[in-house]
């Protein structure tokens, strides 16, 4: 987070994979390098993969870890949280990926 690339981003690889399996990926990042793919709003309900946690990352320098989304989700989203830190609405469904203690999704 907070870089003005993204070399090596995680994201951009799933990106990349999503692509490759016929369907369409867009990035909402104003700090990306290449700015080919990105966006500044999702307007309709979309899959989001939130790209990172700024208190991981950032936590242990005593700088602001608190994350802000670049954009508002929209009815009808779902939202991948690897760090399993949002929870779900009554108009968005978060999925806790990689969470082995929750079998529901």
């Amino acid at each position: 987070p907070d870089v003005p690339y993204c070399i090596g981003s995680y994201s951009t690889l799933v990106g990349h994979y999503v692509k490759e399996c016929g369907r369409s990926a867009m990035y909402v990042d104003p700090l990306a390098d290449d700015q080919t793919e990105v966006v500044r709003d999702v307007t309709v309900p979309a899959v989001i993969l939130m790209a990172h946690n700024r208190n991981i990352t950032y936590g242990y320098t005593g700088q602001d870890g608190a994350d802000r989304n670049y954009f508002e989700f929209k009815p009808g989203s779902i939202v991948i949280d690897p760090w399993r830190r949002l929870a779900s609405t009554d108009t968005v469904k978060v999925i806790h990926y990689g969470n082995t203690r929750n079998t529901q999704l």
